[in-house]
């Protein structure tokens, strides 16, 4: 009994401790140092549970990937009673609503018995301005999208 109540200890003492961590880091650490940080443990847990990731970026270059859209189109019906936030929108020349993942979200889909699970994931950088010379127009995005899809291998 006396080791149930050590371990029990030692683990609210690693918890609470992770949480003031958390806390500190989110208060005082700029967004890009954070996902850095993120992005090395979420690297480190990947390799420790021998899981694969597919990142699936919105462009390439300028161009639209089509799989990341028809990717965001499965996962807006995949949207489950366990999702938290969503992100619904209508533009005026669409006749249906749109519904999707919000970012940092993540959706898990089970198919076959596996486990998938989807990460919406944006990424600043500098604001990067494309010139369209069909018609004329320019773009400018300061963020890069990508839904990352991660199972075990």
């Amino acid at each position: 009994m006396a080791m149930a109540k050590t371990v029990v200890s030692s683990i609210g003492s690693v918890v609470a401790a992770s949480m003031v961590v958390r806390s500190v880091a989110r208060d005082y650490l700029p967004p890009e140092f954070q996902d850095y940080l993120y992005f090395g443990f979420r690297g480190f847990i990947t390799k420790l549970f021998r899981q694969l990731t597919v990142v699936i970026y919105e462009f390439d270059g300028i161009q639209e990937n089509e799989i990341y859209k028809a990717a965001t189109l499965y996962l807006g019906s995949r949207i489950s009673t366990k999702t938290h936030r969503i992100k619904i929108n209508k533009n005026t020349s669409e006749e249906n609503v749109n519904i999707a993942m919000e970012i940092k979200d993540e959706v898990v889909d089970i198919f076959n018995g596996v486990k998938f699970k989807w990460s919406l994931v944006c990424k600043e950088q500098p604001t990067t301005k494309y010139h369209n010379s069909n018609n004329g127009g320019s773009t400018s995005r300061s963020e890069q999208r990508s839904l990352e899809l991660t199972f075990h291998r």
